[in-house]
């Protein structure tokens, strides 16, 4: 009983250790994704805002620029002077004009917009549309050389107001002595237009914030909506403190992601929120039925568990015995069994696979060597260049800059980079060549920074050995992105080579910025294990293809520098085997 009860709770943990891996996994998987999501959400929220406010902003400019040009039309520079002339007539037909241009401009732009001129020599003002009086003290109340918010008592709209004074650099404390002064006007109604728009092309409720908690909202928000996008706005003031920003919010229990950006001419907030509860609601109902799934899975294991062990252990004894004969190296065993069940079409084939695994044996190690032969493709297929789009924008740069000889230069070393790199006829080449294809590489890279010296030093007797293709080169790559890409001087990478106790040896040293010893031996140690996320896989393929074509013993070897840098050691033995 007690051996029965043994087996039964090793086929339960085994049905564990399947089902808990398998949880761990969908809990990480289901975590990044509801990461990826919110920063979906983030990034797409944010670049709908950039594009709206950048709509704002235009108008506003636009608005403005038309103000400062009618400032050097000759009919106001000439009824800026009038007082000189006392042209009663000429004063008149004048202001007729100016009234016909501002009605004109008025009409021309994209904002509904009102506009007014005051002339302090003459104390008149002129707008076709606005009434308004010349009065010096009210304007001192007024005057702000910067957008400012208005709302008359009792109306539900307000305007947006600024005053452009000729010349520039006139005071605000010091009107009388300006000889214009432009006001400009327009509704917030030109805003909640936009707004208006934005919600119709997406799902959200775009508004218009300012410090002072004066809010512009988009006419169809909901008033009960509106309300607690006000009191949640106003609880966490200090959330606005940056120009742009994406913050989660909790309105009544629910989480919100609020984006917003600055409108640097009004100097209002423009916000959106999205409820992130509704958008994230489908991944946590997958994320409900899988710990439903899981909990009927791990019963119904229980119960197969049960009935396996009482219908099988028999049968599986005898296999085990034949099994250990096998083992031990008796094909000849052969296992007799009487019931016509699926055990018995089991035992059976059992025997047919004991007479057919000696012929199998030599098929095996046939597809054991396929196999080793396409680990070492796939590995080298991992190391393809990955600065082509850099070659090609230095390349488009250069031929803008109609500099034709660098672009020359730059097409004639990538040819031959990539004429060896893409060559697939042949998997091992001499070492020479191998140096070429380094030569190549930096030669692209100094063509863009011109910071890298290159010294080969290899005996010549050497540079005839066969290696396989693609060894050095992405050490030397490794050097310049994580050792001397960031250095302010000049980086220098030195490649020497000779013949060690009947090994080959290729050092690749660099005066880069290096690494601790620590570091450098927990890297060493990453190289015997598979292929990490953190680590780039540039000096682990390396290393696991010498170990393939020269056997263990040959790899990667890194070793601290002094005064700074790092070297990396290739070694494999001379007459090592595939």
């Amino acid at each position: 009983m007690k051996r029965q009860r043994k087996i039964f709770h090793r086929l339960l943990l085994l049905v564990l250790m399947i089902i808990i891996p398998v949880t761990g996994l969908f809990l990480y998987s289901n975590q990044v994704s509801l990461k990826t999501v919110n920063n979906q959400i983030e990034i797409s929220q944010l670049n709908q805002l950039k594009f709206l406010s950048h709509q704002i902003e235009t108008n506003i400019n636009k608005l403005t620029e038309s103000a400062i040009t009618l400032h050097y039309d000759p009919s106001i520079k000439l009824y800026r002077n009038q007082h000189v002339t006392n042209d009663l007539y000429s004063s008149i037909w004048t202001k007729r004009n100016i009234e016909q241009k501002l009605q004109l401009q008025q009409a021309s732009g994209n904002w509904k917009n009102e506009m007014a001129m005051y002339f302090p020599r003459t104390k008149t003002v002129i707008s076709p549309k606005l009434s308004r009086t010349y009065d010096l003290d009210q304007l001192k109340l007024r005057v702000d050389k910067e957008w400012t918010y208005e709302k008359s008592e009792g109306s539900s709209v307000g305007d947006f107001v600024k005053f452009i004074l000729a010349p520039s650099y006139t005071s605000v404390n010091n009107l009388s002595s300006a000889s214009l002064i432009t006001e400009i006007v327009f509704s917030e109604k030109n805003i909640q237009d936009i707004l208006d728009d934005y919600k119709v092309d997406g799902q959200n409720d775009p508004i218009l914030f300012h410090s002072s908690s004066d809010i512009i909202y988009n006419r169809s928000i909901d008033e009960e909506e509106s309300e607690k996008l006000k009191k949640a706005i106003s609880s966490n003031m200090e959330l606005f403190n940056k120009d742009t920003a994406n913050n989660i919010i909790k309105i009544a229990d629910q989480k919100y992601l609020f984006t917003h950006i600055k409108l640097e001419s009004l100097g209002w907030y423009l916000i959106d929120y999205t409820p992130l509860d509704i958008v994230v609601s489908p991944i946590n109902e997958i994320r409900q039925i899988y710990y439903a799934i899981v909990g009927f899975l791990i019963f119904l294991s229980i119960l197969s568990i049960l009935y396996i062990y009482k219908t099988v252990q028999v049968p599986i004894k005898k296999l085990l015995k034949g099994v250990e004969s096998v083992k031990q190296g008796d094909y000849s065993v052969r296992i007799i069994e009487q019931n016509n069940n699926e055990f018995g079409y089991l035992l059976k084939q059992f025997n047919q696979m004991a007479y057919k695994i000696q012929n199998l044996i030599q098929t095996v190690y046939e597809e054991r060597v396929r196999a080793k032969e396409a680990t070492v493709k796939q590995l080298q297929s991992q190391i393809n260049p990955h600065f082509l789009y850099n070659c090609l924008a230095y390349m488009k740069s250069m031929a803008r800059l109609n500099r034709n000889e660098m672009v020359e230069k730059m097409c004639l070393h990538l040819g031959g980079y990539y004429r060896y790199t893409t060559r697939t006829d042949e998997e091992m080449v001499n070492l020479e060549e191998e140096l070429n294809l380094v030569e190549n590489y930096v030669e692209i890279y100094n063509l863009k920074t011109n910071k890298i010296r290159l010294t080969i030093n290899i005996p010549e007797e050497m540079k005839k050995i066969k290696i396989p293709r693609l060894l050095i080169q992405p050490i030397v790559e490794n050097c310049i992105v994580h050792g001397l890409e960031l250095k302010e001087d000049d980086g220098l990478i030195s490649i020497s080579g000779e013949l060690c106790n009947e090994n080959y040896l290729i050092r690749i040293k660099d005066n880069g910025k290096g690494m601790a010893n620590d570091e450098i031996s927990i890297l060493q140690g990453k190289l015997n294990t598979p292929l990490q996320n953190e680590m780039g896989c540039g000096i682990w393929n390396v290393h696991q293809r010498l170990k393939l074509k020269f056997g263990e013993e040959s790899g990667v070897k890194i070793i601290n520098s002094s005064p700074s840098g790092f070297i990396v050691d290739l070694t494999w033995h001379k007459k090592g085997e595939w």
